[in-house]
């Protein structure tokens, strides 16, 4: 007994290949054709002076019933490298977010991180709350390939924060220069 009859499986796959093809072609010779790529750009991060610069406020007047989107001061999050998350830790211009899980937080963080997991952000609403606008908020995950770090800023962005940055190289690259913490967030929040 025959399910799918084999002439139309060979049709669906040459009007699939033919469909590929036709795209590909067109892709070629359109005036704004899409890139393709198999891997991501390298990481380019922030110089040292832009953590050092002083974002103005932002002054939003919101229509009745309308969330208004914040004017960032450029629009996107930043990247750091370890030296930088140090450096702005030291001088007390930063916080660390961890985007991870529970479970991967209290198997080991970045000291001081505070627990602040992108796939359940809505569980967190005091956390979010009491974040700084006037410091840097840093947020990473594991490193490449995770990207939760990245989605908790743009996260945050949309939230109309200012300062964000991403230390995309997370959690494996500073723990081969600098040590964890483990254990639960020392300050619980009640949600």
């Amino acid at each position: 007994m025959r399910w799918i009859p084999q002439k139309a499986v060979r049709q669906s796959t040459a009007f699939i290949a033919l469909a590929f093809a036709f795209g590909m072609v067109a892709n070629t010779f359109h005036p704004k054709k899409v890139t393709i790529s198999f891997s991501r750009p390298p990481l380019q991060y922030a110089a040292d002076s832009l953590l050092g610069q002083e974002l103005s406020p932002v002054a939003i007047e919101e229509p009745e019933g309308h969330a208004a989107l914040p004017d960032h001061a450029n629009g996107e999050p930043i990247s750091v490298n370890s030296q930088q998350v140090r450096n702005l830790l030291l001088q007390r211009r930063a916080e660390l977010l961890d985007a991870r899980s529970q479970d991967e937080y209290e198997a080991g963080h970045l000291p001081g991180a505070r627990l602040l997991p992108v796939e359940r952000l809505f569980d967190y609403p005091k956390v979010i709350e009491q974040l700084s606008r006037d410091k840097w908020l840093i947020c990473y995950c594991d490193g490449p390939p995770c990207d939760l770090g990245e989605l908790l800023a743009w996260e945050l962005l949309g939230r109309g924060f200012q300062k964000i940055a991403v230390y995309q190289d997370g959690l494996n690259e500073w723990k081969k220069f600098y040590p964890l913490e483990f254990g639960k967030e020392k300050n619980e929040f009640e949600n």
